[in-house]
C-alpha cells in the first residue's frame, strides 16, 4: 500500500473550489492518480488550523467555509510531499447570487431560493447546479491533464542535458588543441 503512493509522491497538486458553503477539492500525483487517505487542512490567513479532513478514493474532499475570507488549503501525501493552494471565499458563490437576483428570487440561499421560485425556475435553478458541479470536476480534470509529466517534457530535458555535455566537451577539445606540448 505504501510503495505506489511513494512511487507516485514526485509532485502533488491539489485543486480547490467553492461550492456554497463548502471547499470542495481533489488532490492527486504527477500522473493522475488520485491521493488517497491524505490529510487536508483548512488554515486561516495566519497559518492556523481551522478543519481536517480526509481525502476519498478519488482523491476528493470537502471542507465547510466557516465565514468569508482568505484560506489556503493545505494537502500532505506523507514523507513530506505538500500542496497547497489559496482560496477567497469572501465573494461567496457570487454568480448564483447575480443569476438569483436577476431572475427575482431570494438570493439568501439556496433552500430559500427553491422555495419561493416558480416550478420553472426550480428546474432552471437545478440545471445550473448541475452544470456548475460538472465544470468543476472538468476544470479539476484539465488542470489534472496539463500537470501530467508529458513525453516532450521528458524529450526536452534529454536534449538540454546532451547539449550541455556537448559544449562542455567542445571547451575541453578546443582548450586541448591550443595548449601546446
Amino acid at each position: 500500500m505504501l510503495l505506489p503512493r511513494i512511487a507516485y509522491a514526485h509532485r502533488l497538486h491539489v485543486f480547490v473550489f467553492q461550492e456554497g458553503g463548502q471547499i470542495r477539492g481533489q488532490a492527486y500525483f504527477q500522473d493522475g492518480s488520485p491521493l488517497r487517505g491524505g490529510q487536508v487542512k483548512l488554515l486561516d490567513e495566519t497559518r492556523n488550523p481551522l478543519a481536517v479532513v480526509p481525502t476519498n478514493e478519488e482523491g476528493e474532499f470537502s471542507l465547510p467555509v466557516p465565514r468569508p475570507g482568505k484560506y489556503t488549503v493545505l494537502v500532505d501525501a506523507g514523507f513530506g510531499h505538500m500542496a497547497e493552494q489559496q482560496i477567497d471565499t469572501g465573494e461567496g458563490d457570487k454568480q448564483g447570487q447575480l443569476l438569483k437576483e436577476s431572475l427575482g428570487t431570494n438570493p439568501a440561499s439556496d433552500a430559500q431560493a427553491g422555495e419561493t421560485a416558480p416550478s420553472g425556475l426550480k428546474e432552471v435553478l437545478g440545471e445550473l447546479r448541475a452544470v456548475k458541479s460538472e465544470l468543476a470536476h472538468l476544470r479539476a480534470a484539465l488542470e489534472r491533464q496539463n500537470n501530467r509529466t508529458r513525453i516532450q517534457d521528458i524529450l526536452g530535458g534529454a536534449g538540454y542535458i546532451l547539449g550541455v555535455m556537448a559544449i562542455v566537451y567542445l571547451v575541453k577539445a578546443a582548450k586541448r588543441r591550443t595548449v601546446p606540448q
